[in-house]
């Protein structure tokens, strides 16, 4: 997701950080969406527009990897937005003691109501980033795989209520007799939403914010974009008929193996239950840091709780 805005920046903060890119600023504006790092659209005056990102959490020898990602997938032809280099030639500089990147602004729009055939050019983008990231020597970056939110899920168990320690509890269960050494592995990108990607019309356009990237089990990846692009409008039931579609696109690209279609119903739970334990963290972490305001973003963790009820049903592991 683009990113809240935790770090507030005032015009003559970034014409001085523009300075290193020999540009001059025309226009300032906070992107509000999302939940960690801080993101704002600059326009120069020469009429181009870029995304500069301020990484709140990581440092550079986490962000590098990243980068190297993206230019794979450049690489690869896929819509990703590489950091460009500044006078000193280099892709990551500094601003207000944070690490800091100036990117292309890609066009088009996050999709809404989700089109099957957009469905189904998300699993083929998604698989063809598979492919283009399974060979690779990359160290994966976050560690957020899943055995991370395995143990996220027994930290916060004791702050839930009892209905939702006996969900997660069923959850957990059931994930913990899966053999994720037989599910094919390589880097993911982690958070692909639907607010993580661009549209014009039919066309994809852009793959954004890769700062989740981590080497785990791909159908991860699957799940997670399935809950999102394939929802029953804004609902978190599944619309089968985008779920078709985006599976058709991904199969064009990357087969899916017996394995992982059987342990599909089930990963699209743990997406769900990963998110919302995800917002849960970072809702307490605003209210512990006391972060609010019109700039930051505050996702509802009930949703994705919701959303990983319904899994289970589908599923058929809860009634």
């Amino acid at each position: 997701m683009l990113m809240s805005v935790y770090t507030i920046l005032i015009p003559a903060q970034v014409e001085s950080f523009l300075l290193q890119y020999d540009l001059q600023l025309a226009d300032l504006t906070p992107i509000t969406a999302g939940i960690e790092n801080t993101n704002y659209f600059v326009k120069t005056i020469d009429g181009r527009q870029w995304v500069l990102t301020l990484f709140e959490a990581l440092s550079p020898l986490e962000i590098a990897p990243i980068q190297q990602v993206l230019q794979l997938l450049q690489t690869a032809d896929l819509p990703v937005a590489c950091p460009v280099l500044n006078l000193r030639r280099q892709t990551l500089g500094q601003l207000e003691n944070k690490p800091a990147q100036l990117a292309p602004r890609l066009a088009g729009q996050s999709p809404i109501d989700v089109s099957d055939r957009q469905a189904a050019i998300m699993g083929q983008a998604l698989a063809r980033m598979h492919r283009a990231l399974e060979n690779t020597a990359l160290k994966q970056t976050q560690g957020h795989d899943c055995r991370w939110w395995r143990e996220q899920a027994t930290q916060a168990r004791s702050t839930l209520p009892a209905t939702q320690q006996a969900t997660l509890d069923t959850l957990l269960t059931h994930f913990d007799q899966v053999d994720l050494a037989a599910l094919p592995h390589g880097l993911i990108h982690g958070d692909l939403f639907r607010d993580n990607t661009l549209f014009i019309d039919d066309d994809l356009t852009g793959l954004l914010d890769f700062s989740e990237v981590t080497r785990d089990v791909q159908l991860m990846d699957i799940a997670i974009c399935i809950n999102d692009f394939c929802r029953d409008g804004n609902q978190v039931v599944l619309d089968t008929s985008k779920q078709w579609a985006f599976c058709y696109g991904y199969e064009m690209v990357r087969p899916l193996t017996r394995e992982e279609k059987l342990a599909l119903p089930l990963f699209l739970a743990m997406a769900a239950c990963r998110f919302w334990l995800s917002r849960l963290s970072i809702q307490a972490q605003n209210q512990q840091q006391q972060r609010h305001g019109e700039h930051v973003v505050h996702k509802d963790p009930d949703e994705m709780y919701r959303m990983m009820q319904h899994r289970l049903q589908y599923a058929g592991l809860i009634v």
